[in-house]
């Protein structure tokens, strides 16, 4: 017999592996998951293409450092977005003001990936797309709508004088963003 679950408790990424896709949390979780997944399958069109093609990279392997900076800068960026104040006014509110923060960490926390694949196919060096797909799995796993970030993110509200429950927001708010 299992313990019996609080109804505002985090359910974590279960109901999506269970096709229940209900509330703005969900569909938070549903598009991260569909982002890492593609940055993931880029890899195997990289891995596709390396091995089809008979030919000499044609870039400096510079070009690596370029996206290692790009990455870096996104990682920062994303670190300084993710500090940015949330709107405490409403739950509905505090729901759109993390919504909107967590889909511009998810774009930079992506770019470093998409950075590397366009030099990979433009120049056919493959350590290009590698580079920027570990910068972006890094970004990713920082804006990742876990349980245990979820959690701090409504401690770290409380001690700002918030009493709003992030989680409790997220999940009453809608599917998309308002």
């Amino acid at each position: 017999m299992t313990a019996p679950v609080h109804p505002d408790a985090d359910p974590g990424w279960r109901p999506l592996l269970a096709g229940r896709i209900a509330g703005r949390l969900a569909a938070l979780r549903l598009v991260f998951a569909a982002v890492v997944m593609g940055v993931l399958l880029l890899g195997v069109v990289v891995a596709v293409l390396e091995r089809s093609d008979d030919g000499e990279p044609t870039g400096s392997p510079v070009l690596a450092v370029v996206v290692a900076a790009a990455g870096a800068g996104a990682l920062a960026t994303g670190e300084l977005v993710g500090r940015r104040q949330l709107d405490c006014s409403s739950d509905p509110a505090l729901a759109n003001s993390y919504s909107s923060r967590f889909f511009v960490r998810l774009a930079l926390a992506e770019t470093p990936a998409l950075l590397g694949f366009a030099g990979y196919v433009a120049v056919g060096r493959v350590e290009l797309y590698l580079v920027g797909a570990a910068f972006a799995l890094v970004g990713l796993s920082r804006a990742a709508p876990t349980v245990r970030r979820l959690a701090a993110e409504t401690e770290r509200l409380r001690g700002e004088g918030c009493g709003r429950d992030l989680r409790r927001a997220l999940r009453a708010a809608a599917g998309g963003v308002s």
